[in-house]
């Protein structure tokens, strides 16, 4: 009976033991880090030799192995980098997963046999981005974890010659990935280079006030919620939608975890495997048991992610960012004499000894207060191990404790000893490989033993191996060997990979040799066999040469351009701003910006936004004629402002364009053509030269440009670039002087001024304010609050889409004259989120300033005075950002 369709399962692997139980488990494929350039800096990752190991245990069982090469690289890395490439490509790995664009484009040039996939950190979230993937030479996309499954569907439909990977179980990053910032800004330590800090799992105030003429907070005041922790996510589990999931024919399904432990990696692989081995039977429905496992294994409570919910409010956890474990039941009674509990069952779940629980007791408020029975906050949570077994009596159990409990409590099971003996059992039974081999025995004339075996490789085509004794055997002058004594020794294959097929002995029948000779000449020929077999999921020494070759040439390349200087001139630098209102624009222009990047927000009442971006289905992504209207409308005013000041004029994109919005964006194109626009991503770079080719584009620092090799791709596409606001002005240096040497005219800008972006998030931030709060959003300040005190302004863009930004301005004012050295053709004012006063006077500084520098008068104290002017009206202080230091390594 044919079986079904079912998609790759792609397992985690933070370490060896990981990776062991993620075969044992029934993963089709692991992905794994080596100790560099992954982006998971804090598990325990492989070492060189752990990866040969791996390699050879996972391949031999059919198991697909790709290893992250996922973080975004600077120049000086390069040459690292390419020499990695080529080991793991030496070394036999199936494919690397990519974040970096110059290193796609290292790899394809140095290892082009070596397969590439797109990792979600290159935020690739619609048709465009994916069709330029498999153009550009990426065997997979990884898409971004914000699609829901129509839009992958949608996907799925329109490209071809691309596999596509989304994922299915673990945990989910409050922001698109590949665009989060926060952790970077905060402490130096870049998720973009695999050393995330994690700050959504920490808890926030919402804050609120006024705001005064340059758009700071006034009285800016705590918004009174039970939400703590507004920017942690609960954990994606699809299980329970596994089928249609599955039934969109998405080629694999990611389990995230590479940071979790081997148990973890065997019950979650294990429960998945059956499911889909059920599905692939068409007899399969969710499992009641599977999912209490999934939850005890870790859950931060679980969630369909945006890939399934109905409602973005359905992804967040904005109660707690830790482990939940798995909800038992309510406490009804607690008997002093015993310390005994009486749960009532809502989960019939086997409680053991030894077993770990936990208790959330309601918090109790002042005793001139009511209690809050519906209250998310609780005053106390702790555990205890079990030292003596619950008894269960129908629908209750009752615990021996050992102290009070309050009655009204919830009993959690945070540690399964039953779960972590499956655990175990699953990764000690190790799967066994079996690989047909087909034998011919015979003999020369001199009495030595010759075998000849046929095998399929792990690279599908059939190999040989030959062996000849270097013993004799003789004539037999009593008891010969038989024929079927030979062939049972031959049978005995023991721990090697193989099986024996089929076996043909040609013998005389008159032949004797001691057991132990004939057992030691079979190990070896199996041993030889093994040897070849592993050599069959590597590339030949030839093509390993030939990367090696390529390889010598970049180097040479390298060290020759190394040894060259930019003669080119330094541009004069021009001053532009990302602006989000019309106000803005004009007191931008007064101030003397000469470019104006304009990101339209037609509505100018997040609480309609609101009232919309929580629906995930497709339906919901219909936009009204009247938002295109007032769009087309915005866009000509602010042009027109621009036109009447000699100023040019950009339409800036939202930093994300899915797939409907790119859609009606080309509807106003439509009827404004011949536009300069700026966007933030390939895909709607590409979607907009496939509409017309003749636009001009601009590229924002969403593209996470680190290197010379990211710009030469990207010149192709965009006439401006704008470097990552990560790098350091060594780093920007290099970037900008290794591009003008490889011949690229293209346009350099660096944001210098503003509160920028941190982090974006499919979430609606400002869902949580209370009703009574919510009549005026967007002419308020908001923000949320860290424990340390530090304000981010949030703002929510016209799609609903929340920016965290940095709780401190960028501010390089006095850095200027060295910046008009680095070959900055532009610097850019990020005034969005404020206010027309704000745009006048801060663009009339740096105008000042860039005057200061063209008549060589930019002092020390001249620049001093004019960043005390840029501190008064900043909102939270200012900061180089990374611009002095760049971002820590480790």
């Amino acid at each position: 009976m044919a079986k079904n369709y079912v998609p790759e399962l792609l397992a985690p692997a933070g370490s060896l033991d990981a990776l062991k139980a993620a075969v044992n488990a029934g993963a089709d494929a692991v992905y794994i880090s080596g100790k560099k350039f992954g982006a998971r800096k804090y598990a325990a990752n492989f070492n060189e030799s752990e990866i040969e190991e791996g390699l050879e245990y996972a391949k031999i069982r059919g198991v697909k192995v790709y290893v992250t090469v996922n973080t975004l690289i600077n120049d000086t890395q390069i040459l690292s980098v390419a020499e990695y490439l080529i080991w793991l490509y030496k070394s036999g790995v199936d494919a690397v997963i990519i974040q970096d664009l110059g290193i796609a484009c290292l790899s394809k040039a140095i290892v082009p046999d070596l397969d590439m996939h797109a990792s979600t950190q290159m935020t690739i979230h619609n048709i465009a981005g994916v069709k330029w993937a498999a153009k550009f030479g990426f065997k997979r996309v990884i898409l971004a974890r914000e699609l829901g499954i129509f839009e992958v569907e949608e996907i799925l439909k329109e490209t071809e010659n691309i596999e596509i990977e989304i994922f299915a179980h673990g945990a989910l990053c409050y922001s698109y990935s590949g665009q989060c910032l926060l952790s970077s800004f905060i402490g130096g330590r870049s998720g973009n280079k695999g050393m995330c800090a994690q700050p959504c799992r920490k808890k926030y105030t919402l804050i609120k006030g006024e705001v005064d003429k340059y758009g700071k907070p006034s009285e800016p005041h705590s918004i009174d919620i039970n939400d703590k922790y507004l920017l942690s996510t609960k954990d994606l589990a699809v299980y329970e939608n596994l089928e249609n999931v599955i039934n969109s024919k998405v080629n694999s399904l990611k389990i995230e975890g590479r940071m979790r432990s081997a148990d973890y990696v065997a019950i979650v692989t294990a429960i998945y495997r059956k499911a889909l081995n059920s599905l692939s039977e068409g007899k399969w429905k969710p499992d009641s048991v599977d999912v209490s496992k999934l939850m005890l294994a870790f859950n931060r409570g679980f969630t369909g992610g945006y890939l399934t919910e109905s409602s973005n409010k359905l992804v967040m956890n904005r109660e707690s960012p830790g482990n939940r474990g798995l909800y038992i039941g309510k406490v009804q009674f607690f008997y002093e004499k015993t310390n005994t509990i009486r749960v009532k069952l809502e989960n019939k779940f086997k409680i053991d000894k030894g077993d770990g629980i936990a208790f959330l007791s309601p918090k109790k408020l002042d005793k001139s207060k009511e209690f809050k029975q519906n209250s998310n906050e609780l005053s106390e949570s702790y555990g205890m191990a079990l030292e003596i077994a619950p008894k269960y009596k129908g629908e209750k159990v009752f615990i021996n404790v050992g102290q009070k409990v309050e009655v009204g409590s919830k009993l959690y099971l945070t540690r399964s000893i039953s779960l972590n003996h499956e655990a175990r059992a699953i990764i000690k039974n190790t799967v066994q490989p079996s690989i047909p081999i087909d034998i011919i025995m015979s003999w020369d004339d001199d009495l030595k033993a010759n075998l000849h075996g046929k095998f399929i490789g792990l690279d599908n085509v059939e190999h040989e191996i030959c062996l000849k004794s270097d013993y004799q055997m003789e004539k037999a002058l009593k008891k010969p060997l038989t024929t079927q004594q030979i062939e049972n020794q031959l049978q005995k294959t023991g721990k090697t990979p193989f099986v024996l097929r089929n076996v043909s002995i040609n013998y005389s029948g008159d032949l004797f040799s001691p057991i132990s000779k004939l057992n030691q000449f079979r190990r070896e020929f199996l041993e030889k066999a093994n040897i070849k077999l592993l050599e069959t999921f590597k590339p030949t020494d030839f093509k390993v040469q030939q990367a090696q070759n390529r390889f010598e040439k970049i180097k040479d390349q390298s060290i020759e351009i190394k040894n060259k200087k930019n003669s080119l001139s330094q541009p004069k630098m021009g001053l532009a701003v990302y602006a989000d209102s019309i106000e803005t624009v004009k007191g931008s222009l007064k101030g003397g910006a000469k470019r104006v990047y304009y990101e339209p927000n037609p509505s100018k009442n997040c609480k309609n936004i609101c009232k919309t971006c929580y629906q995930t289905n497709e339906n919901s992504f219909k936009h009204e004629t009247n938002t295109i209207d007032n769009i087309l409308s915005l866009l000509k005013t602010a042009e027109d402002l621009c036109n009447e000041n000699n100023a040019e004029f950009i339409w800036k994109w939202p930093q994300i364009t899915h797939q409907y919005q790119l859609n009606y964006y080309f509807k106003i194109l439509e009827s404004k053509p011949n536009q300069k626009i700026m966007v933030d991503g390939l895909g709607a770079a590409i979607g907009i030269k496939e509409f017309d080719e003749n636009i001009v584009l601009s590229g924002s620092a969403g593209l996470n440009i680190w290197n010379k090799n990211s710009v030469l791709t990207l010149s192709k596409f965009f006439n401006t670039l704008t470097p990552s606001a990560e790098l350091s002005r060594d780093e920007l240096r290099s970037v900008i002087s290794n591009s003008r040497i490889h011949g690229v005219e293209n346009s350099f800008e660096i944001v210098v001024q503003g509160n920028v972006d941190a982090m974006i998030s499919k979430d609606c931030l400002l869902s949580v304010v209370p009703e009574s709060n919510n009549e005026n959003l967007t002419n308020q300040f908001w923000g949320i609050q860290d424990e340390k005190r530090q304000i981010f302004p949030i703002k929510i863009d016209s799609e609903g889409i929340t920016h965290v930004l940095n709780s401190v301005e960028l501010c390089l004012i006095d850095y200027l004259p060295i910046i008009s050295q680095m070959g900055i053709d532009c610097i850019v004012l990020d005034i969005r989120n404020k206010t027309y006063d704000y745009a006048n006077e801060m663009t009339s500084i740096y105008s000042k300033g860039l005057e200061y520098i063209e008549k060589e008068i930019n002092t020390t104290k001249n620049m001093n005075l004019l960043k005390s002017k840029v501190k008064n009206i900043s909102t939270g202080g200012i900061t180089t950002g990374n611009f002095l230091k760049g971002i820590k390594e480790i």
